[in-house]
């Protein structure tokens, strides 16, 4: 199968909402995700958007050992053609690092940084023998700056974003294109569950719709942007590091991220 489009964390979010936007542009699908209830409606759900595709997914846990490797393997013995590399999968915890658990803090370094480098060294190099693909890596509005409280999942989107942009450069001339997706507060259930809607972010900046975030980011990979920021008020968050000093962002970013008066009752 050619045109294929692989996304990580393609079973919810942002990931089912990249999945129906490329549907729409005629690219069949690996959806790649833990849980293969929720993979078989994000599939459905691509279908909708365009019954002439296919889609395929795998049931994958990012956490398991040689997870890249294991899916390089299965695209190449079923003969699927990955034109697009959607690194989209990731986690991330809420609380103090002092009294955070180690296995979730390596969790969030395997999946959103070790994964996603090994992704795109494998299927990077069939892209360049192509001399085509693209590469579309999932970081955040996090990587801006750093994120008391949420320290370990600021620090990877960090390493996400400087990893995307030095990449993007390498491959200049080689025909694939490599962007930095870097949405801001986003409604989808990772909202919930990496503890977003613990602070007081959400307050300040508008959440965004994932179909709308899966758009910007279509349009911006297509055109070949290093970086992708969906909504005027997320690039004004993102570049604010320029204009202030990194003292008044630390002390800034404590005060929005910090836990609410009752949540530390």
């Amino acid at each position: 199968m050619e045109n294929v489009v692989l996304i990580t964390g393609g079973s919810g979010g942002i990931g089912t909402a990249l999945a129906k936007r490329f549907a729409r542009s005629n690219f069949n699908l690996l959806l790649i995700a833990r849980d293969p209830v929720k993979l078989e409606t994000a599939k459905r759900a691509a279908l909708l958007a365009n019954p002439a595709i296919q889609v395929v997914t795998l049931s994958k846990d990012l956490l398991s050992t040689n997870a890249a490797e294991d899916i390089y393997g299965y695209c190449r013995e079923n003969n699927l053609q990955v034109e697009i590399l959607c690194n989209n999968a990731g986690v991330g915890t809420y609380g103090a690092f002092a009294d955070s658990f180690v296995e979730d803090n390596e969790n969030i370094i395997q999946i959103d940084i070790v994964n996603m480098v090994n992704l795109t060294y494998l299927f990077m190099h069939d892209m360049i023998e192509r001399k085509h693909g693209y590469i579309l890596n999932t970081a955040s509005t996090a990587a801006f700056q750093c994120g008391p409280y949420m320290n370990v999942y600021y620090a990877a989107k960090s390493f996400v974003l400087s990893f995307t942009e030095g990449l993007h450069e390498e491959l200049k001339g080689t025909g694939v294109k490599v962007s930095a997706l870097c949405p801001g507060p986003t409604d989808t259930n990772f909202v919930h569950t990496s503890g977003f809607d613990k602070t007081k972010i959400k307050g300040v900046f508008p959440v965004m719709n994932a179909d709308r975030v899966a758009e910007k980011a279509f349009k911006g990979l297509m055109k070949n942007k290093p970086i992708i920021i969906p909504g005027f008020k997320n690039w004004c968050r993102a570049f604010e590091t320029r204009l202030f000093s990194r003292h008044f962002i630390r002390n800034r970013m404590r005060s929005m991220l910090r836990p609410k008066e009752k949540d530390k009752k």
